[in-house]
């Protein structure tokens, strides 16, 4: 069974936008994905586009973790690459989580009257 045209186009700009990370090709391939997206919901769940949606989501948490000094060393042993790049994002996504956590907890609303 051949592969549908969105799907083609939708695996080639997920490629490309990886690719081009941080440059303007590589913002325009996400542009397009998203009007896939738009005009076919059920991209979001092709793998190629799911898998981009992952890595952005993880490079999104690294750019905000070093914004903010949170560490980003670690050591993450799974079962395979995957395994080991989900217990990395789970322990980002923890880590963000404390640091909010403690920014709320320093502000003058959140003190306790003496």
């Amino acid at each position: 069974m051949t592969e549908s045209k969105w799907k083609r186009k939708a695996r080639a700009l997920s490629r490309l936008a990886e690719n081009q990370r941080g440059k303007p090709e590589g913002d325009l391939a996400r542009q397009k994905l998203l009007e896939i997206i738009n005009a076919h919901p059920e991209a979001k769940d092709y793998e190629p586009v799911k898998e981009l949606i992952r890595r952005d989501l993880a490079m999104k948490d690294v750019m905000t973790m070093k914004k903010r000094g949170i560490p980003l060393e670690g050591d993450w042993t799974g079962r395979n690459l995957f395994e080991a790049i989900a217990l990395m994002e789970t322990d980002y996504k923890r880590r963000i989580a404390e640091a909010d956590d403690c920014e709320r907890l320093a502000t003058p609303a959140a003190q306790l009257p003496a």
